[in-house]
């Protein structure tokens, strides 16, 4: 048996909370075509010359107001969450790949094949499949991967909305602050209806 890895994937983060930092990561993430999929002109338009210049700076101080000492919430996690799986499995090694911004999934990849991996699972963190989400990160992989001319064994972590394992630690952490007056509203980030048409015809997402 070949020597393991896994690629833990998530969205990304800003690396800091400040304007140009912001700025930076959500030029990334908005100019993506499986984000905002609208003709290449029309979505340039739209990111660089409407939403980068007025977003960046209302939305810089809400990352302040929840950054942690070690950096991004979500990044801190996603990393712990990583060291976790790591320790937890023998033979294997675990990389963060975000999306957007860093540690980016180029650099993952680099330190797996580094380490000689040659079996990967590459894992989105996102339990329902969604073209600007699941979609777009094992499409940039597999763009990485090609440009690295690396071929490894790939899996490919399935879909897991209604995992016990995954919904149980979400129960057990609301249950301690349910009450008889408690009433629990669930947000949800929405899809244009193009995405949903195209992406997931089954409707099982």
């Amino acid at each position: 048996m070949g020597k393991r890895g896994v690629l833990v994937m998530n969205i990304g983060t800003p690396d800091e909370p400040t304007t140009e930092s912001v700025r930076t990561y959500l030029r990334e993430f908005l100019l993506d075509p499986d984000v905002i999929d609208l003709p290449t002109p029309l979505r340039h338009l739209l990111v660089r010359g409407i939403i980068l210049r007025t977003r960046p700076q209302k939305i810089a101080p809400r990352y302040e107001s929840i950054w942690m000492e070690e950096g991004s919430p979500l990044r801190v996690y996603t990393q712990r969450m990583t060291k976790a799986l790591e320790a937890s499995i023998d033979d294997i090694q675990c990389e963060v790949g975000m999306r957007y911004g860093n540690p980016s999934i180029r650099s993952g990849l680099e330190k797996l094949k580094e380490a000689g991996v040659d079996e990967l699972l590459l894992a989105p963190m996102f339990p329902h499949h969604a073209q600007a989400t699941t979609g777009s990160s094992l499409k940039h992989a597999y763009k990485q991967l090609k440009a690295m001319d690396w071929k490894p064994a790939i899996i490919e972590l399935p879909h897991f909305p209604s995992e016990p394992a995954f919904i149980e630690p979400l129960a057990n952490s609301i249950r301690p602050h349910l009450s008889n007056g408690t009433h629990l509203l669930f947000s949800y980030h929405g899809l244009p209806i193009s995405h949903l048409k195209r992406s997931d015809s089954s409707g099982k997402h």
